[in-house]
């Protein structure tokens, strides 16, 4: 439950049992977030998932500072790829919202992947950063956005 926590990021993962979890990483406290809704969208490949997603987000009028978390995940039925993003209208807007990501697929370890992600970021101001997300694929490939 999102509501009344100041949010840090929301991730999907398995849950017990092969089901859909999640774990929500949040600052200790009260905030005064709520109303808190997501979209969702799946493609056949990671870029048309994170695509659709990110129009949904502006077909609902999702305004910059508003983005809580988008995670990227192979859905556990379909076995698509998926996007998530949580979102809540009560947060200030900051102006028209116009996400732009940055994707890299290998065979690299995760250590390597995060590294490369951890300089992709470098440079960009806080509030250009939303979310880092990452999936293994299959062939024993990995995703990172």
């Amino acid at each position: 439950d999102c509501n009344y926590k100041e949010v840090v990021d929301l991730s999907g993962c398995p849950g017990e049992d092969k089901k859909p979890g999640f774990i929500l990483f949040y600052y200790a406290g009260e905030s005064p977030l709520n109303a808190v809704e997501f979209v969702q969208s799946q493609a056949r490949t990671w870029v048309a998932a994170a695509q659709s997603c990110i129009r949904q987000l502006v077909d609902a009028g999702v305004q910059a500072g508003q983005v809580l978390s988008i995670d990227l995940h192979q859905h556990p039925e379909t076995k698509m790829a998926s996007c998530t993003s949580h979102f809540s209208r009560k947060l200030p807007a900051r102006g028209k919202l116009q996400l732009r990501f940055e994707t890299q697929a290998s065979n690299s370890s995760w250590k390597e992947f995060y590294q490369t992600a951890a300089n992709q970021i470098e440079g960009l101001k806080l509030e250009q950063f939303v979310s880092l997300t990452g999936s293994s694929t299959t062939g024993g490939k990995a995703i990172i956005f």
